[in-house]
């Protein structure tokens, strides 16, 4: 759940994709790094939605594809496993 700047609740969900690079930064001094992972990220979705009005969030609203916002993620999906 997410309010937004004026005081409406949305009803949120999302998709993340995470690749970790090294394993060591990635887990130290927490004990559960894809649980981190993903309140960070629920965090940082709620800090956003909440600078925007509802009738914005309709306006500037759109769905990003993997290979938009990030290519260096998408591009082992397009390589064929042999």
């Amino acid at each position: 759940m997410a309010i937004t700047s004026d005081n409406v609740t949305l009803m949120i969900d999302g998709v993340l994709y995470v690749r970790v690079v090294d394993p060591f930064k990635a887990s130290y001094g927490v004990t559960d790094a894809l649980f981190a992972i993903m309140q960070l990220a629920q965090t940082t979705m709620r800090s956003e939605l909440g600078k925007l009005s509802l009738d914005q969030t309709f306006k500037d609203r759109e769905v990003p594809t993997l290979a938009a916002t990030c290519p260096s993620l998408s591009a082992p999906l397009r390589t064929p496993i042999r």
